[in-house]
């Protein structure tokens, strides 16, 4: 059962007033339903919508392979189609015209129903509409911070979205993340040892990214979200659950028997089909295991779909949804209408559309072939460095994701430095950061992009709400000075994607291996090098 967490809320959305002409459009639908006539809304008719079909071509899934299948061009085609007034769950009448915050009734319906078949239970099933996964965080930041509040997140994360809430005045705290993701331990201590009289308000909301995480690649095991949930209910912490590369895990797949397409949809023609059995064996979400409302789920299909869908949505309690419905009629308004129709089609059982289980089994077959560029990669630099891997470089294998979070032994550099201790600093400094950036550099220089870990560190800088400037870690307490220095040491990694062509693999991976040659190479053999240049 909800416990009252409305104490989360921001002052701003504590202040939000509700859109009144929303309230009345809410108010009315039973009334139109009953045959009512409207003279309130300046909703253009649909009879002057220049559109009468709308058919998206996708492919069969019903074949052994149909990622394998589009790839190269040998597949079947299923047709999506809806029309202004026909049969189909969402109509062109109803999909493009304007409709409530969260969305239209029939995809959040529908978005609900495959909650209930991705997770074990979900005691909090209500579901808003989003414009992708940065506007869903974007709106969940709104939601609770209030100028001066402190958030946490894993200590290297997606800049893109933890740079969003900046100008609205929070502060983040980065949360210490091995190869698994987040520490129990030492989050516990972070939170035990927080000194309100000097940091202000203890952190009351987590951002995390539990799936392949977004630079690290570390996904979350069972037991230790159960230990960060029970976290959470012990200091009062809200979870907002990004999850985008969810359908992208790559343990326990399925294996590539053929496949009989059936019709009974989920369940399949054994009463459980190969794809659920695939995603029971994830581990549990934390929207799964959340009794209390406080989480925020968020979803997207930028991932398995397509980026430029822009279309995802936010699972929540009824609280938060009531709010975050509130804040979207005045923002940025319900998601188009395309992405709408396109997955209530797509989410129709066979032959109509896909299904839950059809989405799946795309799925499955897209982490299947993920699973073996991510180890295309991998072996591409452990083979190219041959005898020095380990030595010049290494990683840990991600279990899902698009990411090879690559560690660079930098100690192993001639012009390693260690004990450079800094007047300002706290702890003794080695010079990694600046031979990351040489590295970066040499990369670049040398013809393959790659992203160094310091593009993603956290910086717990903060402010008071009184305060209308951020201050630096310089003028922060001497806790905040021991994490900056702590982070600048854990720079020595490159986020590397797996997520192009097996060419671009093939070739960046070689590039990237000759720069970290070179970059090793003892001073006598560069300056001989460059001699010959």
């Amino acid at each position: 059962m909800a416990v009252d967490l409305s104490h989360h809320l921001s002052v701003e959305t504590k202040a939000r007033l509700a859109n009144p002409m929303k309230t009345i459009w809410r108010l009315a639908q039973g009334k139109l339903k009953a045959g009512a006539i409207t003279l309130a809304n300046g909703d253009p008719h649909p009879s002057l919508f220049p559109l009468s079909r709308v058919d998206f071509h996708i492919p069969d899934v019903s074949v052994d392979d149909p990622v394998e299948a589009w790839r190269h061009g040998d597949y079947q085609e299923q047709i999506l189609s809806t029309t202004v007034s026909g049969s189909s769950p969402l109509a062109l009448r109803t999909a493009m015209q304007y409709c409530a915050g969260k969305g239209t009734t029939e995809l959040c319906n529908t978005l609900q129903e495959l909650n209930l078949v991705l997770h074990t239970d979900v005691p909090q099933n209500n579901v808003i509409l989003s414009v992708g996964n940065a506007d869903a965080a974007t709106k969940c930041f709104r939601l609770l911070a209030s100028p001066g509040d402190n958030f946490l997140a894993e200590e290297f994360s997606y800049p893109g979205i933890t740079n969003s809430p900046l100008c609205h005045g929070l502060n983040w705290v980065p949360v210490p993340i091995d190869s698994d993701g987040i520490v129990p331990d030492a989050l516990d201590h972070l939170l035990e040892t927080w000194d309100s009289a000097v940091q202000g308000r203890r952190p009351h909301v987590l951002y995390c990214i539990p799936v392949g995480q977004n630079p690290t690649g570390g996904t979350l095991p069972m037991e230790r979200r159960r230990k960060i949930y029970e976290l959470a209910q012990k200091w009062d912490i809200v979870i907002i659950e990004d999850d985008p590369y969810y359908f992208l895990q790559f343990d326990h797949l399925p294996s590539q028997e053929p496949h009989t397409n059936g019709v009974n949809g989920l369940n399949g023609v054994n009463g459980h089909s190969k794809q659920k059995k695939w995603i029971d064996h994830f581990a549990p979400s934390f929207l799964s295991l959340d009794v209390d409302g406080r989480v925020l789920r968020i979803d997207t299909v930028s991932k398995v779909i397509a980026p430029g869908m822009r279309l995802g949505w936010i699972t929540c309690s009824e609280l938060f949804h009531r709010h975050l419905e509130s804040l979207t009629d005045s923002s940025t308004q319900h998601p188009h209408g395309w992405g709408q129709i396109f997955l209530s089609e797509l989410f129709r059982q066979p032959p109509h559309g896909w299904g839950p289980d059809g989405f799946l089994r795309w799925c499955e077959h897209l982490a299947i072939e993920y699973k073996r560029k991510r180890d295309l990669m991998i072996t591409e630099i452990r083979i190219g460095l041959g005898d020095d891997w380990g030595t010049f470089a290494d990683c840990d294998v991600p279990a899902g994701g698009m990411f090879v979070w690559l560690r660079v032994n930098v100690e192993q550099h001639p012009n390693f430095a260690s004990d450079l201790t800094a007047s300002d600093s706290l702890l003794p400094q080695t010079n990694t950061a600046y031979l990351m950036k040489e590295l970066f550099q040499s990369c670049l220089n040398n013809g393959v992009i790659v992203m160094p870990a310091a593009t993603f560190a956290i910086q717990h800088q903060f402010r008071r709400p009184d305060e209308t400037h951020m201050l630096d870690v310089r003028s922060c307490p001497v806790l905040l000075k021991r994490e900056a220095d702590d982070r600048a040491q854990k720079s020595n990694f490159l986020r590397l994607s797996f997520g192009g062509t097996d060419d671009a693999i093939v070739k960046g991976s070689s590039i990237l291996v000759e720069t970290l040659r070179k970059f090793f190479a003892p001073i006598e053999t560069r300056l001989t090098d460059e001699e010959q240049v």
